[in-house]
């Protein structure tokens, strides 16, 4: 069964697998059955588990990447580049008419559904990539700007940096 733009808010393992709660657009729940539950919440994935205190197979952390998106620099191709204050590769890239500068990479401990862009990560992006430019960027021109979030399982011996990218499966027991 798909259902569209639902919201899966409850799973219980039952003898023969799993009973999901699902809401509806409109308020509605329903119940479904299966055997399998694949939770590709990303940020969200550890939340629903815990809302159904089942525990996660995994500790994991969010982690906020911040974009720039900027009025056209005049790129024909695109530009990969370290930062000399904390050895990060951040990008300039022609796209769609503008420049595309990204990215930040900070630990994000908020709610996902308010993730957003910080001074604090404007300022990093704007300060790496003007030393690096010889007609330097200035915040007015910013036509926009977003941010995403990176669902990590945690490494308790790794900074965030170091932290693995690869994907991983966990099972609950």
């Amino acid at each position: 069964q798909i259902t569209e733009n639902a919201h899966a808010t409850h799973i219980r393992p039952v003898p023969d697998g799993y009973e999901v709660t699902i809401r509806a657009p409109d308020g509605t729940a329903t119940r479904t059955s299966c055997l399998y539950v694949v939770n590709a919440l990303g940020p969200w994935a550890n939340d629903i588990l815990r809302a159904s205190d089942l525990p996660p197979s995994h500790d994991a952390i969010n982690v906020r990447g911040s974009h720039l998106l900027l009025r056209d620099i005049g790129l024909t191709k695109g530009l990969f580049l370290q930062s000399p204050d904390d050895g990060r590769i951040f990008f300039l890239l022609p796209w769609l008419g503008y420049t595309l500068l990204g990215t930040t990479e900070d630990l994000f401990n908020g709610n996902p559904d308010e993730v957003n862009a910080t001074a604090k990560d404007i300022d990093y992006l704007l300060n790496a990539a003007n030393r690096n430019l010889l007609q330097p960027i200035r915040e007015q021109d910013i036509v926009s700007t977003f941010a995403g979030l990176r669902w990590l399982a945690l490494d308790h011996h790794k900074s965030v940096h170091e932290t693995s990218r690869q994907f991983l499966v966990g099972e609950l027991v």
